[in-house]
């Protein structure tokens, strides 16, 4: 059982692509979705892997460190891990829009998912949603909006009635965000949040969130004829840029005695101060071609 809690942010600084392996469907690699909603995720495997080998590099002096917290590589029957992530669930979508170049897009449905989440953490977080509901022809914008045009909002090729009702949980959202991102890059991108900031429907959300997704095409060269080679045609979905996601981080006491660690809270302390700053770590797959860049940030 765990007896501490964050919330970690992620900010995508360049297409992210963590996939599922192939499908039947006209994408050869889709990135991986909840089976439920049929929403983007980061998968909670992947999040840790990519932690782990961060802090490895970080603490590279201290190895009995990185197996205390993350638990052991060669043996793990040994003693488990004492730090727990979930998966990495959307918050906030960029989705291309008529007039404002991009929305930050979210709906309902997430919103209370992150209200009921970030409750686990005690962050005193408190998001004003208990009355909210929105048609299929709606969207809530903020009053200060820049992606209102003629009473209008136009998301990929959904068209959308504005409503000025999402300015207070636009601005409660924009407060936890710069809990998580001291980054003066990532805080200047979101002082914009309010005017970008769009909410939609659940089902109207579950249909743009699969319209907004980068699909690119990919070949491999066959260098003797300088043609592509037969069968390595090959589509790849991404989740674009600028995207946000969240989950917990879940501590427990270490279950090996350590002098440095001795408590759940003491492992939170190394997690927060390895995650200082909001450093940019590579998530998923393409680390070549420079894709999975995010910013993260622990609340």
């Amino acid at each position: 059982m765990f007896e501490k809690a964050s919330v970690i942010l992620y900010y995508t600084e360049t297409p992210l692509h963590m996939g599922t392996g192939t499908t039947i469907s006209f994408v050869d690699l889709p990135i991986a979705r909840e089976k439920h909603t049929g929403y983007p995720i980061m998968p909670a495997s992947g999040i840790k892997g990519v932690i782990r080998d961060f802090a490895r590099r970080q603490w590279k002096d201290d190895k009995k460190k990185v197996e205390l917290i993350f638990g052991p590589e060669e043996k793990p029957e040994d003693f488990a891990s004492c730090l727990t992530f979930t998966d990495g669930r959307i918050l906030l979508l960029p989705v291309r829009s008529l007039k404002g170049v991009f929305a930050w897009v979210t709906s309902p449905f997430i919103l209370k998912r992150l209200a009921k989440d970030v409750a686990i953490a005690d962050s005193g977080f408190n998001l004003p949603i208990e009355a909210l509901k929105i048609s299929d022809e709606d969207v809530l914008v903020c009053s200060n909006s820049q992606i209102v045009f003629r009473g209008k909002v136009v998301l990929e090729d959904y068209e959308l009635n504005a409503k000025e009702d999402a300015s207070t949980i636009a601005d409660t959202l924009y407060s936890l965000l710069m809990k998580g991102f001291s980054s003066s890059s990532i805080s200047s991108l979101l002082s914009t949040l309010a005017e970008k900031f769009a909410i939609v429907s659940d089902d109207a959300f579950s249909e743009i969130s699969t319209a907004a997704m980068e699909i690119a095409t990919r070949i491999k060269i066959d260098h003797t004829k300088g043609t592509v080679e037969e069968g390595a045609l090959f589509t790849e979905e991404a989740v674009p840029s600028e995207s946000i996601f969240y989950n917990l981080a879940l501590f427990t006491k270490p279950n090996i005695e350590s002098e440095k660690l001795k408590s759940a809270e003491d492992v939170m302390k190394e997690i927060k101060e390895l995650l200082k700053g909001n450093p940019l770590i590579q998530f998923g797959g393409d680390a070549t071609l420079g894709r999975g860049l995010a910013r993260i940030g622990l609340v």
